[in-house]
């Protein structure tokens, strides 16, 4: 019953797993409130509409009766290109990948993927990531099944490369078809990986 809850929550909450209920991601806060261990009141980027729509779910009385949270306005994240050093630490803190770049270069925004969750603003050294209001409409719903799938990819993604840990070779005086096996059998892994 408690699953089933949970999944009646989770399926109309925003999916930008911004943090703001203060659990890490949509999912875990839905858990939460479908074990009564969360407030209705918790989620900004799902504004008024979402808090009613959560306690019809749990049936549940809106603490305070009156509006908490303004409508949110969607937004996307936008990189300033002639500050950005290509530190990196904006890929690391986006939970939809929507950030894209290497190490040393410029980083950009993948708006489809972007669910405006503001947690790569904070971690940049150089102040030169934004959000800005985002310039064509989109049905919430779309979005946030969009996100949910994204997100999904991110944790599957980093589960795997956690199992996964790279393996260092010592190259000095290693015979040359043995370095030539090792490489196939790195090879070998990571294409099962896919």
């Amino acid at each position: 019953m408690q699953a089933n809850l949970a999944e009646r929550i989770d399926a109309c909450l925003p999916q930008t797993q911004c943090g703001q209920c203060g659990f890490a991601d949509c999912r875990r806060y839905a858990e939460a409130l479908a074990r009564g261990a969360a407030s209705l009141n918790a989620c900004p980027p799902g504004g008024e509409a979402v808090r009613e729509a959560l306690a019809d779910i749990v049936g549940a009385a809106l603490e305070p009766p009156e509006p908490i949270h303004p409508a949110p306005r969607l937004e996307v994240a936008r990189i300033d290109e002639s500050d950005c050093i290509g530190c990196t630490k904006c890929l690391s803190a986006c939970p939809l990948d929507a950030l894209v770049g290497a190490a040393g270069l410029m980083h950009g925004v993948v708006d489809a993927w972007c669910s405006g969750c503001g947690l790569c603003v904070p971690v940049c050294p150089t102040d030169c990531i934004e959000l800005v209001p985002l310039e064509r409409f989109e049905d919430r719903r779309v979005l946030a099944a969009r996100w949910r799938v994204r997100y999904q990819a991110h944790r599957a993604r980093h589960a795997r490369e956690a199992v996964h840990e790279p393996v260092l070779v010592d190259l000095g005086d290693q015979d040359p078809r043995q370095l030539e096996a090792t490489i196939a059998a790195s090879v070998a892994r990571h294409r099962a990986l896919d």
